[in-house]
């Protein structure tokens, strides 16, 4: 852990050298800040969404208009956290060429490609899952005119195989039933 002015600095939790705009499956969890149950409560099993829990719910359904390169899977709104199963479709774009005789692109650069980093930054995870929570928290307050707000970070896994990924399915599935043995219950 470094210092940065004379501060211990968190480092980062993604995977170094691994490019966020892959065409991949992600695991990715997202909690309240300081673990509030801002989104509703579980009764028999089941979440039942407080008024921001539904804002929440009507972003998800924004999230795959807002950013068609992606599969949104199995996902589910828990009282203080949410857990999402969401791949990145394959954005068809090539590796971009100099013409080297008229030392010029061949290639139209896409909206929000970077530039010598070879990542699509407007459709990568992070950007995602950025305009996810920014969203949320401006709807949240400016229609039920409330304090809510998100921790700053957020857990993400990338899945590594099928049996994983069904592992996951299961759990995000079943994590209201098992609510009282979760560890972010409060």
């Amino acid at each position: 852990m470094g210092l940065f002015a004379n501060k211990y600095r968190i480092e980062s939790s993604r995977l170094k050298n691994w490019n966020y705009s892959s065409p991949w499956w992600y695991f990715v969890t997202i909690c309240c800040l300081n673990h509030n149950n801002f989104f509703g409560k579980i009764s028999d099993g089941q979440i039942i969404l407080s008024p921001k829990g539904k804002i929440l719910r009507n972003n998800f359904i924004l999230l795959t208009r807002k950013f068609p390169n992606i599969y949104l899977g199995e996902y589910v709104i828990m009282p203080n956290h949410v857990h999402i199963l969401i791949k990145l479709k394959y954005q068809g774009i090539q590796i971009f060429e100099r013409d080297g005789i008229n030392a010029v692109s061949n290639t139209k650069i896409p909206k929000g490609f970077r530039r010598g980093k070879n990542q699509m930054t407007e459709n990568s995870l992070p950007r995602i899952v950025q305009w996810l929570k920014a969203k949320t928290t401006h709807d949240i307050r400016r229609e039920l005119n409330v304090f809510f707000a998100w921790q700053s970070r957020y857990y993400d896994e990338i899945v590594k195989n099928q049996k994983q990924f069904q592992t996951i399915s299961h759990y995000i599935q079943n994590n209201p039933i098992n609510w009282h043995h979760d560890k972010l219950y409060t």
